[in-house]
């Protein structure tokens, strides 16, 4: 999914402060989703700005692999809230998560202003 990180074997992947910041990021990109979901507006110009970002990145996104992310998402927390993992809640992170990767291609293909 994040081809800087191919290379890399699993047992170094867990010291790697690169990956260990973009996780963070990731978390703190989804955090702001759902603290944006009352403002359609502002959390679409966010995310698409967010895909936007990427595209100057040295390793460029994948664009068909972005699902990914969500379904790695979604095992994560069915994994770990396993009780309180009940359809009404996957039915609304698949939601967001969806509107998320759409956002973010929606990002990445625009053009640059």
């Amino acid at each position: 999914m994040f081809s800087e990180f191919k290379e890399v074997k699993i047992a170094e992947l867990v010291q790697t402060r690169k990956l260990h910041g973009h996780t963070e990021r990731v978390m703190r990109a989804v955090e702001n989703s759902v603290k944006a979901m009352d403002d359609p507006d502002s959390l679409r110009a966010y995310l698409t700005e967010l895909g936007r970002r990427h595209v100057y990145r040295a390793a460029k996104p994948s664009v068909g692999n972005l699902h990914l992310l969500s379904r790695a998402l979604i095992s994560t927390f069915q994994e770990t809230i396993p009780t309180e993992w009940v359809p009404e809640l996957a039915a609304a992170w698949e939601l967001l998560l969806n509107y998320f990767t759409i956002m973010l291609k929606e990002g990445i293909r625009s053009p640059v202003q």
